[in-house]
């Protein structure tokens, strides 16, 4: 599988952690997690549109 592929497989599985860690109560772990896998799944993103350029 290509690395952007993952990158944005990744992210989306922390951003899927981060609702949960909401749902149990833990608000700022959420912001945290779901932050840093937007980041992660963005990045993947613009690298796999920027290869098809």
């Amino acid at each position: 599988m290509e690395p952007e592929i993952k990158a944005v497989l990744f992210g989306g599985a922390l951003i899927v952690l981060g609702y949960i860690a909401g749902v149990l109560g833990n608000t700022s772990t959420q912001i945290a997690v779901t932050g840093v896998g937007t980041a992660i799944a963005t990045a993947g993103l613009t690298l796999k549109a920027l290869q098809k350029q």
